[in-house]
């Protein structure tokens, strides 16, 4: 009897979603939560979504208009291709790291139209000043590379920092050192390291060692600063 009186949900609910109402109204209407709902309705759901899709879709700029290229294969030759990508090459212009410096340079203190005589470094902290040089984006640029622009904690890429694994505060001196960076996302390093960079420093020095990226010694070394 209770197969049947399920079954007999199930068909209501599908019924119901299918005339229009919302999962919660079918839900609240049934007394069942609404992933329930979900899962009876799932093929349902698909369709809808997909009809939402079509309804949602902007209309061609010409009522009717086909476009020029529908279902056409091998529109350009080798020749156009090659030309296109070269023309898309070109507009990515690729410095060397010494002509971004010169570059740099070119721009810097006096050469720059908002100089003002360096006054925004008095209200900088120490350590703003130093991350605002060459050789400390250079430094983030490494570490970012090396962990192949993939956070350390949850392996997933996203909006990325340049972790220091003795902390700034306490070891100054090693802000440029590479074997001192570790990769971190933005969620990871907030909810996790934040305040409890001590008790991590043993994980990412072992992450380094069995990664062949820092020898046993040179962690021993780290550790004992």
């Amino acid at each position: 009897m209770k197969k049947i009186i399920d079954i007999n949900k199930i068909n209501l609910a599908r019924n119901l979603y299918k005339n229009g109402l919302s999962t919660l109204k079918v839900a609240q209407r049934l007394e069942v939560c609404a992933g329930t709902i979900n899962n009876w309705c799932k093929d349902i759901i698909r369709t809808r979504s997909e009809a939402q899709k079509i309804i949602n879709t902007k209309p061609p700029s010409q009522k009717g208009a086909i476009p020029w290229n529908k279902g056409k294969t091998n529109i350009y030759s080798e020749e156009t291709i090659v030309k296109i990508k070269a023309g898309r090459a070109k507009q990515v212009i690729k410095h060397s790291e010494e002509t971004r410096r010169k570059i740099g340079l070119a721009h810097s203190k006096e050469k720059c139209t908002w100089w003002n005589g360096g006054i925004s470094k008095i209200n900088k902290t120490e350590r703003k000043i130093l991350t605002d040089t060459f050789e400390y984006r250079q430094w983030c640029r490494f570490v970012f590379e090396r962990d192949n622009y993939i956070c350390q904690i949850c392996g997933e890429g996203g909006r990325l920092h340049a972790n220091h694994i003795k902390k700034f505060s306490d070891f100054p001196e090693l802000i440029l050192i590479s074997n001192n960076g570790i990769t971190l996302c933005e969620r990871c390093e907030i909810k996790f390291v934040n305040h409890h960079e001590e008790e991590w420093e043993s994980y990412f020095n072992f992450n380094l060692m069995t990664r062949g990226i820092v020898e046993d010694s040179e962690m021993v070394y780290l550790a004992d600063l």
